[in-house]
């Protein structure tokens, strides 16, 4: 198993998008923030919503939502996002609300079941049982195909 810390159990980090909860592993994570105001990049792809300046490097932000095959995110003043690891650098993360952070005991992960596995969809982890819903856990390292980070890295180069 991945992410997970010597007491058995995946410390993560809950948030909803759509009304619908996902989670990634607090070990990815750097910081979670409200907006701010992005530099906007012409010709980006519609799930970059621009740049901003975090903590003195130009960090793309992406509209989580659309990267996970869904409608665009309606950016409020509640919205957050959450800088993540993502190789060497950050890539922040936009997210409707945060629910909280949470310890998940190893037994209560499951697999993706391997009739519904695919491509686009890789970037699921596992699912978290809690109570009685299943939560997603996230693999931000898969969310970009290899052309998407290669674009990513000239705008922020450029």
């Amino acid at each position: 198993m991945h992410h997970t810390d010597k007491t058995g159990y995946l410390k993560i980090i809950c948030f909803e998008m759509n009304h619908e909860p996902f989670a990634i592993p607090v070990q990815n994570i750097r910081e979670v923030n409200r907006m701010v105001h992005l530099q906007k990049i012409k010709k980006a792809q519609p799930y970059v919503l621009g740049l901003i300046n975090y903590h003195g490097c130009l960090t793309p932000v992406l509209d989580l939502r659309m990267l996970i095959n869904s409608e665009p995110s309606i950016l409020t003043q509640k919205s957050l996002w959450i800088a993540v690891n993502y190789g060497q650098d950050s890539v922040c993360l936009v997210v409707e609300s945060i629910r909280g952070f949470m310890n998940i005991d190893l037994k209560n992960l499951c697999s993706m079941p391997t009739l519904v596995q695919a491509k686009h969809i890789d970037f699921l982890l596992y699912f978290a049982k809690m109570n009685q819903e299943f939560i997603p856990i996230i693999d931000v390292t898969k969310l970009l195909s290899v052309k998407e980070k290669q674009i990513l890295v000239s705008m922020v180069t450029e």
